[in-house]
Parts: C-alpha cells; structure tokens; sequence
C-alpha cells in the first residue's frame, strides 16, 4: 500500500493502528524512519502506545546494544521493530506488517557495500513472509507514485489534516527584489518581520538551508584562487566555530587564508553562506531569542541530537537553524514560521531527479508550520519566483507536479521509463584507471552490441566524475541507459565484465537509477 498524505494528516496515528492490530494477532512489525534523528520522537510516541515492547536498531548503536536488541526481537519479547534501514534484518520469525515512513528519502538506498534499496528488499520480504508493507509518503517518489497509478501497488490517500487544521500560508519571496531595496542578507523582509511576530507571540521559528558551515568557498578577489582540498577536487568549506577551512569529502582541515598562497593578496573573500552563517546573522538580528543550529556538524552523536530536539519540543528553543534534517517528520505544534533561505540551492543539483527533491524537500519543510491549532507561514526565498516547481510547491499540487514531472522524465528517457546505471572506477593510479576504464567500455561494447543494435540499450564513452579526485583517488564514469525489459541481461553482461578477477588495484562501484547524472 502506499499511504499518501499531508504534512500532518496522521500517518503515523495509521502506522500504530496497523501495528497495533498484528500486535493482537501475536505478530511483529518492523518501523523503519528515514534515519537515526528520527528516531527519537518515533521512540516516544510509540513508548506511549506500546510501552517497552519495542526494539530499535540504527547504526549509532555499540554491538553489546546491538546484541541486546537482537535477542529481545529473536526471543518475542516486542511487538515493534523501529529504526533505519538495516532494521529490515532484524531476526522477526511471525512478520505482520513492514510500515517505511517518508518512502521517497535517499537514505533508504545503501550506497555501500551491501549495496540495497530498502524498498525493493521490503517488497521481496513482504511477499516472502505473507506481511503487508506501506509505505507513507505526504511526497511520494515518482517510482511509488507511478506504480500506484499503475495499479501494482494500492493507493490510499490522507488529503486533510488532523482536526481539519489548515495548511500552512505558503509565501514565494522575490530575493532579486530585495536587491533592489538595498537588502542583500539571507533574510526577507516579509520572514524578517513574521519572525518578529512569532516571537512577539512567544511561538517558534524554523530557518532551512541546505549547506554546512559559513561560506560555501573561500576565493582572492583578485587572482580567483580558490581554497581547495588537497585529497579531492572541491573547494574547502569555511567554519566560523573553529576559524577553520573544511572539506566535506574527505574531512581535511586547514588553517584559514590570510593571504593568497598564489598572489600574496590579503583579498581573501567568502562567497555563498552557510548555516553558520545563517546562525550569526539571526543572533544578530535577533539578539534576544534563544537559537540552535541542527546539520552534521553539531550532530556529533545521538545525544547531541536529543539535547537540541528536547530544548526545541519543551519551547526552551526560539529559532531553530539546520539542514535537511529538519524536513523529515518533525511534529511542534508552536511552530508557526518556516524559512527556506534559498530554494535556488536545491533547484540547480545537476541531477536527473532534481526537480522531484527540490519538491519533496519545499512541500515537507512547508509541512513543520502550522501543525497545531495556530495558523502557519511559510517563505520560500528564491531569484526564480515562477519556477514551476516552486509554484507546485506552494500550492501543494502533487498531481500536478506528478504528471509533469513524469511528462518530462518520459521525454527525455529517464527512470522510471528506463534504467541508468552508473558504473565508477576508483584508484590512486590516475593513468591505470584511465586505461582500465577504455579497455572495459570496449569490452562490454562488444558482448552488448545486439541490445545497442535493437535500441533497448544506449551505451556512453568513460567520462570523469563531477568531483574526479576524492581522497586522493582518481574516479572515471562509465553510464548505461537500459530498458526495463534488458536489466536483468545487462546486470548479467556487467558481472561478468566488471568482476572480473582482471581488475587490480580498481575500486569498482555499480549504482542503478541513482542521482549520479
């Protein structure tokens, strides 16, 4: 089943009712959340529904708590399996249902070795254990959707909120004029002045901006050099706590510039901010509210994240600052602002599925104002106000962005009408991976020949990754687009090609339909 609801329509009320009802049955369920943060306000409303008889699994856990919660699922002693991905695997021998909570979030996709998909594994479990599977999405991915409208799985949708509470006021905000009037801050006047009044009201604040640190890059103004990591081909990131240059890739550090290292130019610029930077320029603005920031940085551990969601929840937090994590799930019923500082960053990833995530992430950081019985307010910032998808946000159309998206992904021959796969070549050597990359394309060239020949298969020379140097290996791209009806002769030719006992010193890495074009 796919479970289609608005933010706060109650789909977790559902996923408990559900659970509940196996439960009597004298069976298990599995609750899987998009990640670990989650965790932690599924742990409590669940604790209050089915007390201690549950067991969580995530990847924070030391193996003894690992162990414990193993034995207490293989032993009967929960009704309710709740964690991220690898929950999946818990040792449940009588499964009445598999409940994925936020089903279109990346982080249900292993990107290591065991490469799975979260879904595509549940599906197979639920078949082969006889449990039902939902999945509950207020954005579903394009995938789900399409095999609703298709009929292979069944759609049920939730379109009003709780106690028909209305949605929240969603407000597009022209930043190119707030140019004009001379303000050039990460912050409106319109969501400048609603912060003020929710403040005012002693009600709560949630600011979304999706980068680390204080400036995107560090550059000299006057010969362009750009501070950049020694391992990988990126710029480095600048830290405000620490005075310190970050590379978000491999996890260098360096020494701030004072001067340019080329030029000897004490010119030293930081362009495109940051959460941090975001956090300073509310302290500012805002010198009397209590204010925390949420994204990896401060996310060093599970407890770190505990103390900053039980300071917001208890209302002991005015303004709260973060990354995407603050899209999923979050229920605060005082918060009656949202800002999404610049929706651009989203909108331009060069990513097939960009359109679909920048989507998802507005609509499901929209859904966190509003959710009690006081009226919310939403302000996307962007310089492109008539975007299509920006629009199809604020209205909170799924039906129409759905249909849209899909015309364009059809066009342009992207899954899910065909596959793309992905297949990364990774070593020190710069000139072996090169060579090896040539002589494989040649290979399977050739072994695939008859599907490129009957059009089910198109075939593109090595090329090197976006990022080409990433801790001081080299990275060569190699991309495949199949039809549905070739996958499964294709992956067999790839095998056979690609795992070969030939390949030394390569890393290879095989991704399907993931968003690495």
């Amino acid at each position: 089943f796919l479970l289609h609801g608005v933010t706060g329509s109650g789909k977790t009320e559902v996923y408990m009712e559900i659970i509940e009802h196996y439960q009597k049955e004298n069976k298990q369920s599995i609750m899987l959340v998009p990640e670990i943060s989650l965790t932690t306000q599924t742990i409590e409303r669940f604790k209050k529904r089915f007390g201690n008889k549950i067991a969580v699994f995530h990847s924070r856990l030391s193996k003894k708590e690992k162990l414990i919660e193993w034995y207490k699922v293989y032993n009967k002693e929960v009704d309710v399996v709740i964690g991220a991905r690898s929950a999946l695997f818990a040792p449940i021998r009588k499964l009445g249902a598999i409940v994925i909570d936020e089903e279109h979030e990346d982080s249900y996709k292993s990107s290591t070795s065991p490469k799975y998909d979260a879904i595509e594994t549940a599906i197979k479990l639920s078949i082969l254990s006889n449990a039902k599977l939902i999945l509950g999405s207020a954005t579903p991915s394009i995938n789900t959707y399409q095999m609703a409208v298709k009929g292979q799985i069944e759609l049920t949708e939730m379109k009003n909120r709780v106690q028909n509470a209305i949605l929240p006021q969603i407000n597009v905000v022209n930043m190119s004029k707030e140019l004009d009037k001379g303000n050039n801050t990460l912050i409106s006047e319109a969501l400048y002045n609603s912060i003020k009044e929710s403040l005012g009201k002693k009600e709560q604040v949630i600011l979304f901006l999706n980068k680390r640190g204080y400036s995107g890059f560090v550059t000299c103004k006057k010969c362009g050099h750009t501070a950049k990591c020694d391992r990988c081909d990126v710029s480095m990131t600048y830290h405000l706590k620490d005075n310190m240059l970050h590379c978000h890739y491999c996890g260098r550090i360096k020494k701030m510039l004072s001067v340019c290292p080329k030029c000897s130019s004490d010119k030293i610029e930081q362009f495109g901010a940051g959460t941090q930077h975001a956090e300073k320029l509310v302290k500012h603005l805002f010198p009397n509210a209590s204010i925390e920031r949420m994204d990896v940085d401060t996310m060093t551990n599970i407890d770190s994240y505990k103390k900053i969601y039980n300071s917001f929840r208890n209302g002991k937090t005015d303004i709260l600052i973060g990354t995407q994590m603050l899209a999923k799930g979050f229920d605060f019923p005082f918060v009656t602002t949202v800002g999404v500082l610049s929706a651009d960053a989203l909108l331009n990833l060069p990513f097939y599925n960009a359109s679909e995530k920048t989507f998802q992430l507005l609509t499901q950081v929209s859904g966190r104002a509003g959710r009690g019985d006081k009226t919310g307010r939403v302000f996307i910032q962007t310089y492109e106000p008539e975007n299509f998808i920006i629009n199809a946000a604020k209205n909170n159309d799924y039906d129409l962005f759905f249909s849209e998206e899909l015309n364009l992904r059809k066009e342009f021959a992207f899954p899910p009408f065909i596959n793309i796969i992905n297949i990364c070549m990774i070593s020190k050597d710069e000139d072996l991976v090169i060579k090896t990359s040539a002589v494989k394309h040649e290979e399977l060239k050739s072994l695939t020949e008859h599907l490129i020949k009957e059009r089910s298969m198109l075939l593109y020379k090595p090329v090197p990754h976006s990022i080409y140097k990433l801790n001081n290996e080299f990275r060569v791209n190699l991309f495949i687009k199949c039809s549905n009806h070739s996958i499964n002769e294709l992956k067999s030719i790839i095998r056979t090609v690609y795992m070969s006992k030939d390949i030394e010193n390569i890393k290879v890495s095989i991704n399907i339909n993931t968003d690495t074009v």
